[in-house]
């Protein structure tokens, strides 16, 4: 038998839960007769987890196998306990659950996909929810105004009791969207404690036709556990899809990153690593959640010479110059032009410079009509990267 110890000596302490390392999550006093704080027990250390702003206690409710710690952070005063707000809390950093508008909130479970199930208050009841990926959903009720939940299994499958439309108490199981009441064996609802195991049977109590409360098993066909994947992008460009995809376990899905004209692709960063200036993502055999997020980068080809003031003269050299932003490709063409129109191709494969800025030496045929012109200069390798000049005179 082990001692776990507490935060501080003379200080009483409690554990809660215990995943499958043997990482125990409960509760500690901070100083004799003082606050409890939540508190994780592993490797022989223990740790404070801490509170929510705002509140002076805290007590630890469950653990996964990820060391994925809930929480519940109140606050304790002489007469009455108040203010009642969950946390996720991992590796150091705690996460606020929210709430679904009406204030407390307490969590029950945690499950290995990092999924919480609690209770918190609405408008105008207490409703189970389900919290995943940051997002606190609500598991709703079966007609009334209150639901529990008691488990969650690793596929996502939630069970509890919720109210019905004429306020009589029912088991229900949750899963995809959906809440499903239990059907019993005959009689009335027991109000038993529910239990959930990862096949998706269900153990509890239900009454016979005769009034005899029953031990129970219910076998729900198990829905696979999805995923969120949360895509974003920066100004000048887009991600599709785009926002939060809801992807179940095992599939792929792939992201197309567009830059808009005159832009590149800076970066893409998945789960907070890069991955380069990519123009296609694929998330293959999904089993976690994930995110991915593109920025953009400016590019462009800007000629500085010739301007509207310059005058050529035929049989004349002249120096067509350029100014580059980032990486419009490697060679551009230089193109002649006569009111819009191409009417020569002075190079078609010309160096686009170093350090933002390139030249081209253009010696001007001696037989060149009169008139007024244009240059034109084009990114071989992207096309949309090109600019033209003002138009400048050649003389007779």
């Amino acid at each position: 038998m082990t001692d776990l110890g507490a935060l501080a000596p003379g200080c009483r302490s409690a554990a809660f839960a215990i995943n499958a390392s043997g990482v125990v999550v409960g509760s500690s006093q901070t100083s004799p007769g003082g606050p409890y704080h939540a508190v994780i027990w592993q490797a022989g250390v223990i740790t404070d987890l801490g509170v929510l702003p705002g509140n002076n206690s805290s007590t630890g409710v469950d653990i996964n196998d990820a060391a994925q710690v809930v929480a519940t952070s109140y606050t304790n005063t002489v007469n009455q306990t108040t203010d009642f707000r969950g946390f996720l809390w991992q590796d150091g950093v705690a996460v606020d659950l929210g709430s679904l508008g009406g204030g407390s909130t307490s969590p029950h479970a945690i499950n290995n996909l990092g999924q919480v199930i609690g209770t918190s208050a609405t408008l105008n009841g207490s409703h189970a929810f389900l919290w995943q990926a940051g997002s606190l959903v609500d598991l709703g009720t079966l007609g009334g105004n209150f639901s529990i939940p008691f488990e969650i299994n690793g596929s996502g499958q939630v069970v509890g009791w919720a109210s019905d439309s004429t306020g009589t108490t029912q088991s229900f199981v949750w899963q995809s969207g959906t809440m499903t009441s239990l059907p019993t064996l005959g009689g009335g609802s027991a109000h038993s404690r529910l239990y959930i195991n990862g096949q998706g049977q269900v153990a509890g109590t239900s009454v016979t036709q005769t009034g005899i409360r029953h031990a129970a098993l219910w076998t729900v066909l198990a829905a696979p556990p999805t995923f969120a994947l949360t895509a974003s992008a920066g100004d000048r460009g887009s991600i599709s899809p785009s926002g939060s995809t809801t992807v179940t376990i095992g599939a792929n899905q792939t992201y197309s990153i567009s830059p808009n004209p005159y832009y590149h692709v800076a970066d893409v960063v998945v789960d907070g690593a890069s991955v380069g200036p990519v123009t296609s993502y694929t998330f293959n055999n999904v089993a976690a959640n994930h995110t991915i997020s593109a920025s953009f980068v400016l590019v462009n080809i800007a000629i500085s010479s010739p301007t509207a003031q310059s005058v050529w003269a035929r049989g004349t050299d002249h120096t067509i110059t350029w100014t580059y932003i980032n990486d419009p490709g490697k060679v551009v063409k230089i193109e002649l032009l006569a009111q819009g129109s191409v009417v020569d191709v002075i190079n078609n494969g010309v160096s686009i410079g170093k350090n933002g800025s390139g030249s081209y030496k253009w010696h001007i045929p001696a037989k060149l009509s009169p008139g007024y012109y244009q240059i034109k200069v084009t990114s071989k390798p992207n096309a949309q990267y090109s600019d033209t000049s003002a138009e400048f005179a050649v003389p007779f």
